[in-house]
């Protein structure tokens, strides 16, 4: 079995899956979700095609829902 981790978000020990050596999140559901949000905010700060999709799909969504 792979080595014990400490997982980024929760500080709990896991074992990292065998598809993926270098796991750093552990599986539980709040963990996962930080993982993604620090992906997503990682990629807009890199990524100028990524940030222009998510800006014009937030405008769109807005113009899509004017009462909300």
């Amino acid at each position: 079995m792979a080595e014990r981790r400490t997982c980024k978000h929760c500080l709990q020990g896991f074992h990292p899956r065998p598809q993926n050596p270098d796991q750093q999140y552990c599986s539980e559901r709040a963990c996962q979700r930080a993982r993604k949000r620090h992906w997503q905010q990682q990629k807009l700060l890199a990524d100028a095609d990524y940030r222009a999709n998510q800006r014009a799909d937030q405008r769109s969504w807005a113009e899509n829902h004017p009462d909300y």
